[in-house]
């Protein structure tokens, strides 16, 4: 996985609508027309807001009155190459760790 530097030197944030307008940039050839930028826009409000409330992949730094301007950093306990914040190792499966499904799957053959 590739890290991407979005901030100026030195800045460890970006501000929500810095990041939404960087994201729409990736994708301003494919888009045709105004509402189909707004649609874009709105999925990616919805994957910020579940990458700061579940996934904890981004916290939020600093709120601020208006939503686009809240500072966004990496959760620092966010692990970018494990891809997990340290609360889980790995998604559990049927109550277990996915790291013990196949022992567990050998065990049902038994």
């Amino acid at each position: 996985m590739h890290e991407i530097s979005l901030q100026p030197e030195g800045q460890n944030y970006i501000t929500e609508d810095e990041l939404i307008n960087w994201y729409c940039e990736l994708f301003e050839d494919e888009l045709e027309n105004e509402e189909q930028m707004l649609e874009k826009m709105r999925e990616i409000k919805m994957v910020i807001k579940r990458m700061t409330t579940k996934d904890h992949v981004l916290q939020v730094f600093e709120e601020a009155e208006n939503q686009g301007d809240n500072k966004l950093k990496k959760h620092p306990n966010y692990d970018i190459d494990g891809g997990h914040t340290g609360k889980r190792k790995a998604p559990v499966v049927g109550g277990h760790m996915e790291e013990d499904a196949p022992e567990l799957k050998k065990q049902k053959r038994q």
